[in-house]
C-alpha cells in the first residue's frame, strides 16, 4: 500500500470517526441530560419564550453586542494611573500581559 493510499485511509477514518463523535453527542449523550430537572426548566423556558439560543453567540445579535462593546470598552480604558491613557501600549497590546 502506497502511503497517498494510507493517508486516504486515515482522512476517511477520521472523517468517520467524527461524525460518529458529534452523532452519539447529538443523539445520546445531549438527550441523557434532559432527565436532570434544571435541564428540563430550561429548555422549557427557552422554547415557551421562542429564545434562539444558538442566536446568542452571533455578533449580530444586540445583546451580544452590547456586552462585546462593554467588554473592549473596559479593557481599552482600565485606570492605570496617571502614566498611561489605556491599557494598551504603542504596538496596540495589552501593557499587563507582557
Amino acid at each position: 500500500m502506497t502511503q497517498k493510499q494510507k493517508q486516504t485511509i486515515r482522512g476517511w477514518a477520521g472523517l468517520i470517526a467524527g461524525s460518529a463523535v458529534l452523532f452519539t453527542f447529538m443523539f445520546v449523550v445531549g438527550p441523557y441530560f434532559e432527565r436532570f430537572e434544571s435541564v428540563r426548566t430550561f429548555t422549557s423556558y427557552v422554547k415557551e419564550n421562542n429564545i434562539n439560543a444558538g442566536g446568542i453567540w452571533w455578533t449580530d445579535t444586540e445583546l451580544t453586542s452590547e456586552a462585546e462593546m462593554g467588554a473592549r470598552s473596559t479593557m481599552r480604558f482600565l485606570p492605570t494611573g496617571t502614566e498611561h491613557r489605556s491599557a494598551f501600549n504603542e504596538i496596540g497590546t495589552l501593557g499587563f500581559m507582557q
